[in-house]
């Protein structure tokens, strides 16, 4: 019943190959035909999928390079492993159906300098708020030890370990955008 009410709403015109869908719109207090819901959960839906499918990499990596020289020291092999800029989105689906993300970007400079750009969007409500964070990053013995400069504050070491084109910092794979 829903079905042929919803397939009432729309008409189709064919134009040989092509076909246009003609949406009539109908007031938003009759509930018995949810369209704009469905299609805002399907989209925020798909979102959800396409953030699951990481090509098979969810698990712990396997081999890889780890970020040091040798015990105790630091040096050129650890720093050419993490210059780059590394990316990591998540995306989140609400049980309302609203759908956001957040995406960190990684940028590691062969200099010692780094930053972090962290952005969140609201898919939803169409919103976006962005954060930028300078740096300093020196690789250690297993970890890489990562200052922030003024206006930001404080100090911190994280683990690390390169497989691939994907980078593990504190266990959160970052994808590989740029070298």
């Amino acid at each position: 019943m829903w079905l042929q009410r919803s397939l009432a709403k729309h008409r189709a015109v064919s134009l040989g190959s092509r076909l246009t869908v003609q949406k009539y719109s109908c007031s938003q207090s009759d509930s018995r035909f949810p369209i704009p819901d469905v299609i805002r959960r399907s989209v925020a839906l798909v979102l959800l999928l396409v953030a699951a499918c990481d090509g098979g990499r969810v698990g712990a990596p396997v081999g890889g390079t780890l970020g040091t020289v040798g015990p105790g020291t630091t040096g050129t092999t650890a720093s050419s492993v993490l210059v780059g800029t590394w990316r990591r989105i998540l995306y989140f689906l609400a049980e309302d159906g609203s759908a956001s993300s957040s995406e960190t970007t990684w940028r590691f400079n062969a200099d010692g300098t780094a930053s972090r750009l962290s952005v969140t969007r609201n898919f939803t409500a169409g919103l976006a708020d962005a954060q930028t964070v300078d740096a300093r990053w020196e690789p250690l013995v297993q970890t890489v030890r990562i200052t922030y400069l003024p206006p930001s504050s404080g100090t911190f070491e994280f683990s690390y370990r390169v497989n691939g084109d994907t980078l593990y910092l504190a266990s959160q794979p970052y994808a590989r955008i740029a070298r």
